[in-house]
């Protein structure tokens, strides 16, 4: 049997000896600053989550998919650059060279790993590997924080890309990758091409109009900074991280915290891992919610949009709200396994799931929230 990740009847935020205990640990190297997934899942399963030490190393985003992977659910593959990375930086300013050095080190590994796990590489134009760069504080910000998606598509890649998924997908991932990075480097709504500008959503365009869509976000991009858009893919990753981690001291997300009353210290976590395409022919994306938290019925609360990227998703009104039936029958299977997972799990909790549906058809689970964990449902 199992050892179970998380007490289910303890799920609390970190104690302030966990905060000591997980600078110790880096400290002294027994605790590294980047984790793949396949480390962190042994890592909880030899040190247990008392007082929370886990969320306060992972944040909630990473644990949750450390969680899942441990469970056998499947999760993009991937690696985490710990909240500690973010306190000693902000700490110290610049890391000094012998930690900076370290992170490097480790840095590599992990995307070494990573690589040979997928059998993809960053950058290769037969074969590329393509990521997504997300935040992962300890207590959720819904909206507040960037994410950068599609890291690795460049000119040459592209074709590969398209080759794949499609050429309208390959264009529409392009164009998120631009958007996301310029919206990071701070090229205002007002400035950046939009959908709305543009005058019809992404799936509607064609391949010509979508070809033009990102040349005129490389455009708005060169005419902003003097240089063009980045088409060096190992550079793309780390502005990606730097304006990933940076965006916790934005005006959005300190305004979300002043709002909230949540303090400034804490920081964030950064995953790094492999981008699901759920905008293909007879993919999507979506958010499940275990329950209905209106009705307290067994019910899931499902929103779904076909041939959609998750972060076209997420915070999007417009999406459909969907029942079970409504998808395909081998969808349905993957789903249900996942539902009853949870409830399996806590059978009285409530969870959200942030999925996507790939190529292939199978459904990977790209974010997961506890209510408990973060005080919305007592569980």
């Amino acid at each position: 049997m199992r050892k179970p990740l998380v007490n289910d009847e303890k799920l609390q935020l970190p104690s302030d000896a966990n905060v000591d205990r997980t600078r110790e640990a880096v400290e002294t190297g027994d605790l590294p600053y980047v984790l793949t997934l396949d480390e962190a899942v042994s890592l909880c399963r030899n040190w247990g989550d008392s007082g929370g030490f886990l969320h306060l190393l992972f944040g909630g985003k990473g644990l949750g998919l450390v969680e899942m992977k441990a469970d056998g659910l499947p999760v993009p593959p991937g690696f985490v650059l710990t909240r500690q990375y973010w306190q000693d930086s902000s700490a110290q300013g610049n890391l000094p060279a012998d930690k900076a050095d370290r992170v490097k080190a480790e840095f590599e590994k992990g995307a070494d790993w990573l690589e040979t796990t997928i059998g993809r590489q960053l950058g290769n134009p037969d074969n590329p590997l393509i990521l997504a760069v997300r935040s992962s504080p300890i207590r959720s910000m819904p909206g507040a924080m960037l994410t950068v998606t599609n890291v690795g598509i460049n000119d040459k890649t592209i074709k590969a890309l398209m080759n794949k998924i499609g050429k309208k997908p390959a264009l529409q991932a392009y164009y998120h990758l631009i958007n996301d990075i310029s919206e990071g480097q701070g090229i205002t709504s007002d400035e950046r091409i939009s959908e709305t500008k543009a005058g019809l959503p992404l799936e509607a365009m064609s391949e010509t109009q979508l070809m033009s869509l990102v040349d005129e976000a490389k455009r708005v991009y060169h005419d902003k900074f003097g240089v063009a858009f980045p088409q060096d893919v190992n550079m793309q990753l780390n502005m990606a991280i730097g304006l990933v981690l940076t965006s916790y001291d934005s005006k959005n997300a300190q305004d979300f915290r002043s709002k909230n009353n949540l303090p400034d210290s804490e920081g964030t976590a950064c995953i790094i891992a492999e981008i699901i395409f759920g905008n293909v022919v007879g993919g999507g994306s979506g958010v499940i919610i275990s329950r209905d938290p209106e009705t307290f019925s067994d019910e899931p609360v499902i929103t779904y949009r076909s041939a959609a990227q998750g972060k076209s998703v997420v915070g999007d009104n417009t999406n459909t709200t969907v029942t079970l039936a409504n998808f395909p029958d081998d969808i349905k299977d993957q789903i249900e396994n996942v539902l009853s997972h949870f409830k399996n799990k806590s059978p009285h909790g409530v969870f959200d799931l942030e999925f996507s549906v790939d190529i292939a058809r199978r459904v990977w689970g790209c974010y997961r929230k506890d209510w408990r964990r973060f005080q919305i449902w007592p569980g």
